[in-house]
C-alpha cells in the first residue's frame, strides 16, 4: 500500500507524464502519483501530501481546491544533460525561439540555460502553439508534432531540478533518498546550475561510496533495509552466507520473527547478538535502526554464521568456564522457610529484572555470593559469564591488573600478548565484587569510571574497550560509616548502592536452623540422628559463622560416624569451659568407687573425648604434674589396664593413645 501521495497539476498531460516517470524512478513504490488538469479541479479540499503545480498562473488558480494539509509548491525545472550538450553544439550568435508550453515556462528555461553557461545565443521565449510559422527555434517537447516541426531542434522535455526533488523528499519525511541509487541515476541525467547543491550531493554520495567500500571489506555480512523492510544494499559476505535468499522477494519480515520485527520497525531498539535462523542456518545478527532527527529510515544488519561466532568465542569461553566464572546457583538453592529469608529472596528476584547495580549486605556466611549467583541466573544476562573477585584477597597492583587486564610489556612479568581483565571477561554478564569495602581507594575511582562510562582501558594501553556489565557488590561492613571516615568513595557508594539487599543472620532466622540441619544432612548423605538435648543446644547457639558454620557442623557430624549425635559431639569451643565445670561438679559424686588417681585418669579421658581427642600415658603424666598429683608413668599404665578390664576405657595400639568408652561416659554422667 502506498503511504504517501503526490499530485502533479499542469495543462500538458504529456509533460506531466514525463515528470511522473522521473519521480516514480526516485520514489518508486512508496508514493502514489496522480496527474490533474487545472480545468478538472472542481471539488474543494483535495489532498495530496505534496502538490506540484507547474506554473505560477496555474498555482494562483488551483491552490483554493487543495486541503491546507497539502504541501503546495511550484517546482524548479531544468534540462537534461543530453539537451545541454545539444545546445552547446548549435550555431552561436544567432536568434532562436525557445518554445515551451507557455511563454512563462519558456522564460524559466532560458534563465536555466544562461545559468548553465550557454550565453552566446539570443533567445526569444515563446509557446509551442506560436512557432508554426517560424523557421528556426528550439522545441522542448520531444517528438510532439514531429512532422510539423521536423526542421526544428528537439532537445527533449524539461525535468524537475534536484533541489525541488529534495524539497519533495523532505516534505514526505523521506530524506533518506539523498543516498538512494535511483536518485543518483536521476541526478546524473540532469543539468543543474546549482553548484553548491551539487557539491553537497556529491560529498554525501562520496561518503556513501566509502561506506559501501568499507562494508564490502568486513568479514561480517552487511544488509541494509529501507523503512518498508525491503533490501537496499548488501555486501559480498552477506551473499556468501545467504546466497540466493537475498534476491527476489526477500524482505525484513521474512528475515526474522515477529517480535524482532516489532522491536526494530515499531520500537526502534538496537538489538545485539540475536540468534536467528534462515532455512537451516543459525546466524548471529545485530540490528542497528537508522534514525535521524527522530525519524526512522530503516535498519542495518550485520550477520555472522553461528559456527564462526562459536569459534571466536571458544577461547574466551574456555577461560571463563575454566576459571569458574559461571553461576551455579539459583534461588532454588537458597534454603529456608522463615519470613526473613523469604523476604530477602522476594526482593532479590525483583532486582534480578533490573540492570542497576546491587549491594548485598550481610554477616560472614549468610550467603552473599549465593544470592549474587541467583540474581545473575534470574536475569537477562544468565547466558553470559558470572565473574567473581574478592577485592580484599589480592594486593593492590595485582587486583588492578586482574580487573582491567594489561598489554604485553605493561610491567615486569607481564604475560606475552597481554591478558584480558575480569571486566572484559564479564562483558554482557555480571561481575561480583565481594568485600567491596576492601577495594583500595585509588582503584575505587577507576571502578566508578567503569560504572559511568561502560568502558575500560588495559594497563599499558591507550585503547578504550567498551564493556557491558552489571555489577553486584557485597560487604559485611558498614559502607555509610566508611564513607564518613573517607575510607570509601562517597560517589562510588551512591553509584553502587542503587539496589541494596540485606541478608538476615542465622540467629535472626532461627526457624531455619532445624530446616538447614536436615537439608545438609541429606546433602551429605548422613545416617545419624541428633538427640533432643543436642538439638536444643544447636537452636540456642549464636552462630557467628551463620549458615556456613552450620554446614561445617553437619559435615563434621557425618564424618564422625556416630549413630546418635549428642551434646558432647557438638564441636562448639565456646561451650567447652562450661562443660568442664559441669564435669568437675559431677566427679566427686560419681567416681566415689575409684581412687583419686583412677578418677583423675578417667576425667582427663572424658575431657579429651569432648574435644574429639585421644591421650597417651606421657601426656597424662605431664597433666598430673601440673595438677600436683604424684603418679608415675608406670602407675598410669597399670590404672589404664584396670579401667580397660572394667570396660571404662580402651587402650590404643602404639602411639594411638587411650580413650573413654560409652560405659565410662555413662559412669561420669550418671548421677
Amino acid at each position: 500500500m502506498k503511504d504517501k501521495s503526490i499530485i502533479l497539476v499542469g495543462e500538458n498531460i504529456e509533460n506531466l507524464k514525463i515528470y511522473k516517470e522521473q519521480l516514480e524512478e526516485i520514489f518508486y513504490e512508496n508514493t502514489k502519483i496522480d496527474l490533474m488538469n487545472p480545468e478538472d479541479l472542481k471539488n474543494d479540499n483535495l489532498f495530496g501530501d505534496v502538490v506540484l503545480i507547474f506554473s505560477k498562473d496555474i498555482y494562483q488558480k488551483s491552490k483554493k481546491y487543495f486541503s491546507e494539509r497539502s504541501y503546495l509548491m511550484v517546482p524548479s525545472r531544468t534540462i537534461s544533460r543530453e539537451a545541454y550538450l545539444d545546445l552547446k553544439s548549435i550555431e552561436k550568435n544567432k536568434k532562436y525561439f525557445l518554445a515551451d508550453e507557455t511563454i512563462e515556462m519558456a522564460a524559466e528555461i532560458e534563465i536555466i540555460i544562461n545559468q548553465l553557461g550557454i550565453k552566446d545565443i539570443q533567445w526569444e521565449p515563446t509557446s509551442i502553439d506560436s512557432i508554426k510559422d517560424k523557421d528556426i527555434n528550439v522545441v522542448l517537447l520531444k517528438d510532439r508534432n514531429k512532422e510539423i516541426h521536423k526542421n526544428k531542434y528537439h532537445i527533449g522535455y524539461p525535468l524537475i531540478d534536484i533541489d525541488s526533488i529534495l524539497e519533495i523528499a523532505s516534505s514526505l519525511n523521506m530524506d533518506y533518498i539523498i543516498s538512494d541509487k535511483n536518485l543518483k541515476k536521476s541526478y546524473r541525467q540532469i543539468a543543474s546550475p546549482k553548484k553548491g547543491l551539487e557539491d553537497i550531493f556529491n560529498k554525501v554520495n562520496r561518503t556513501k561510496t566509502r561506506l559501501d567500500n568499507l562494508f564490502a571489506s568486513i568479514d561480517e555480512g552487511y544488509i541494509e533495509f529501507d523503512r518498508k523492510g525491503n533490501i537496499e544494499n548488501y555486501n559480498l559476505k552477506a551473499y556468501e552466507i545467504l546466497g540466493e535468499e537475498l534476491k527476489g522477494n526477500f524482505s525484513f519480515d521474512n528475515f526474522v520473527e515477529e517480535k524482532i520485527y516489532q522491536k526494530i520497525f515499531k520500537d526502534h531498539i538496537l538489538l545485539r547478538d540475536e540468534i536467528i535462523k534462515i532455512k537451516d542456518t543459525n546466524l548471529i545478527a545485530t540490528f542497528y535502526p537508522t534514525l535521524s532527527s527522530g525519524n526512522f529510515y530503516g535498519t542495518i544488519i550485520t550477520i555472522k554464521e553461528f559456527k564462526e561466532f562459536e569459534k571466536r568465542e571458544h577461547e574466551i569461553r574456555k577461560k571463563v568456564i575454566g576459571k569458574g566464572h559461571k553461576a551455579k546457583y539459583t534461588f532454588k538453592n537458597i534454603i529456608g522457610e522463615s519470613k526473613e529469608i523469604k523476604k530477602s529472596v522476594k526482593i532479590a528476584k525483583r532486582m534480578a529484572n533490573s540492570e542497576s547495580s546491587v549491594v548485598i549486605r550481610g554477616e560472614t556466611g549468610t550467603g552473599k555470593e549465593l544470592f549474587a549467583q541467583a540474581i545473575h541466573n534470574e536475569s537477562n544476562r544468565r547466558g553470559y559469564a558470572f565473574v567473581a573477585v574478592n577485592c580484599g584477597a589480592l594486593p593492590n597492583n595485582i587486583l588492578e591488573s586482574e580487573l582491567f587486564g594489561y598489554e604485553e610489556g605493561a610491567f615486569t612479568g607481564a604475560r606475552k600478548g597481554g591478558k584480558a581483565g575480569l571486566f572484559e571477561l564479564a562483558h554482557r554478564g555480571t561481575i561480583f565484587l565481594d568485600e567491596i569495602s576492601e577495594m583500595p581507594f585509588e582503584l575505587q575511582s577507576k571502578l566508578l569510571r567503569v560504572l559511568q562510562e561502560k568502558e575500560i582501558m588495559r594497563l599499558g594501553s591507550d585503547r578504550v574497550i567498551d564493556v557491558d556489565i552489571r555489577v553486584i557488590a557485597a560487604t559485611n561492613r558498614n559502607l555509610e560509616k566508611l564513607t564518613k571516615e573517607d575510607k570509601f568513595r562517597r560517589d562510588l557508594y551512591y553509584r553502587l548502592n542503587v539496589l541494596p539487599i540485606n541478608l538476615p543472620s542465622l540467629k535472626e532466622r532461627k526457624k531455619d536452623i532445624e530446616y538447614l540441619l536436615d537439608y545438609f544432612k541429606n546433602y551429605y548423605k548422613g545416617k545419624y540422628t541428633i538427640n533432643m538435648e543436642a538439638r536444643e543446644m544447636l537452636n540456642n547457639y549464636k552462630w557467628s559463622g551463620n549458615v556456613r558454620e552450620l554446614q561445617n557442623f553437619v559435615e563434621y557430624f557425618v564424618n564422625l560416624g556416630k549413630v546418635v549425635i549428642g551434646v558432647d559431639d557438638i564441636p562448639i569451643v565456646d561451650l567447652k569451659e562450661d562443660k568442664n565445670k559441669n564435669i568437675q561438679k559431677i566427679k566427686v559424686k560419681k567416681l566415689e568407687g575409684l581412687n583419686k588417681n583412677e578418677s583423675f585418669i578417667l576425667e582427663e579421658l572424658y575431657t579429651k573425648y569432648v574435644n574429639n581427642e585421644r591421650i597417651g600415658r606421657r601426656k597424662l603424666k605431664d597433666i598430673s604434674r601440673d595438677k600436683n598429683i604424684l603418679i608415675s608413668e608406670g602407675q598410669i599404665g597399670d590404672i589404664l589396664k584396670k579401667l580397660e578390664n572394667e570396660s571404662y576405657v580402651k587402650i590404643g595400639k602404639g602411639r594411638q593413645g587411650s580413650f573413654i568408652t560409652e560405659k565410662g561416659i555413662e559412669l561420669i554422667k550418671d548421677d
